[in-house]
């Protein structure tokens, strides 16, 4: 009887520690894009990360983590214009809809790529075929992701240094722009 206790005290420890370590080892997983998605994704503590002491790899993984976060249509934790000049023009209208997380993330991987946070006037996004800003549809946003997509497959290819001094645009071609 002694024995059989014995027994299955080992198995549940056994047991235990395999959750644990699979838990530790699935954490791993979700924290290397963690720090990223806090960025946009207002529903997550934001993490604070000091872009001038990122290294190109470092780089490239916060590119890669950000892009995973199409289909995630909240608001983001940013919205809106980036430049007062901007704000003031007469030409600027302020978007109808909000930007979304997963607008906020390309525009994110924007400003980390050009390292410069006024890349564009505004956080949303403008469709030159339906002629709307931030819209959401499903197919603006694919396009958008789509020629993000191809853009960091350039990335990779090339270097980020290279793709950088050729001033690759993720949008080119796409028919979307930044407004």
């Amino acid at each position: 009887m002694r024995t059989s206790i014995v027994f299955v005290m080992i198995l549940f420890l056994i047991g235990v520690n395999s959750v644990i370590a699979q838990t530790k080892s699935g954490k791993k997983k979700n924290a290397v894009c963690y720090r990223w998605q806090t960025q946009v994704d207002p529903s997550i503590e934001r993490v604070n990360i000091d872009n001038s002491t990122l290294t190109v790899a470092e780089l490239q993984e916060g590119i890669g983590c950000l892009l995973k976060l199409k289909g995630k249509t909240k608001k983001a934790r940013f919205t809106g214009t980036t430049s007062d000049n901007y704000y003031s023009s007469a030409q600027y209208q302020p978007p109808k809809y909000p930007a979304s997380i997963e607008i906020a993330a390309l525009y994110y991987i924007s400003y980390l790529f050009f390292d410069n946070w006024e890349h564009a006037g505004s956080v949303s996004l403008f469709d030159e075929e339906s002629e709307k800003i931030n819209s959401n549809t499903k197919e603006s946003v694919e396009k958008a992701y789509k020629s993000y997509q191809k853009w960091f497959e350039k990335i990779k290819e090339v270097g980020l240094e290279k793709a950088r001094e050729e001033k690759l645009d993720p949008l080119a071609g796409s028919g979307i722009s930044w407004n």
